[in-house]
């Protein structure tokens, strides 16, 4: 069985490739699906929604797997957006037997991720938590924690 990583990956190269049979065919029978720029679909009209434009052909990065869950990320346009301004596009996509259940873009202006990525991963998972206040009541002070 596909993983929810390659689920992923095929859902999004049937779109870009507007191939709207085999992009359906990866989807459970109830699958939530929220494209960017597009309103939230279920069951049947999700299928609906696949027919408009997918509005990039960039490639998914993976970002982060959890057992059926993937986190992607990609550049690319908003579909029915009038500029050709590009995006920051998290999709989040969870996966049961074999189908993809529910799809969700979150939508980033590219400069909005830069500052995350101005910090370097190392230093991010080194980041320590702030110790403990002390807080004064009456005469005696007290630990916060």
């Amino acid at each position: 069985m596909a993983s929810a990583e390659e689920l992923a990956r095929d859902f999004w190269r049937a779109l870009c490739r507007r191939d709207v049979d085999r992009a359906g065919a990866l989807l459970a029978e109830n699958t939530r699906l929220h494209l960017a720029g597009m309103p939230p679909a279920s069951g049947a009209a999700a299928l609906e929604t696949l027919r408009v434009d997918s509005g990039s052909e960039s490639s998914l990065q993976t970002v982060a797997r959890y057992r059926n869950m993937v986190i992607t990320e990609r550049i690319g346009r908003i579909p029915g957006e009038r500029s050709v301004r590009r995006h920051h596009i998290l999709s989040v996509a969870c996966v049961d037997a074999g189908r993809i259940t529910s799809w969700q873009d979150l939508v980033y202006p590219l400069g909005a991720v830069s500052a995350l990525r101005a910090t370097p991963r190392a230093e991010a998972q080194n980041l320590t938590p702030a110790p403990a206040r002390t807080v004064r009541r009456g005469r005696r002070a007290r630990s916060a924690s």
